[in-house]
């Protein structure tokens, strides 16, 4: 994942998701700095897809900066765990 999820990282991250689409998927955030609306959009459908499909999603190893930035836009810094493990 790209330091700034925002409007000119989201199409790039779009084509990645859409390659992995069937599969289990963790997504590493170590580099996420700052998400955008439109990011976090993407994040979220991307978590319903997966979920729909019956394959686990997760983002793992938000920053700091990631998770004011979720809070930010209303989301608790564990909105993206796996629950599955």
């Amino acid at each position: 994942m790209p330091a700034n999820l925002d409007l000119t990282a989201v199409a790039s991250l779009h084509r990645q998701l859409l390659a992995a689409r069937g599969h289990d998927l963790q997504v590493d955030a170590t580099r996420l700095t700052r998400i955008g609306g439109l990011g976090l959009q993407l994040l979220l459908a991307a978590q319903s897809a997966w979920k729909a499909d019956g394959r686990r999603f997760g983002v793992e190893n938000l920053s700091q900066e990631a998770e004011a930035g979720l809070s930010l836009l209303g989301l608790p810094a564990d909105a993206f765990l796996d629950d599955e493990g």
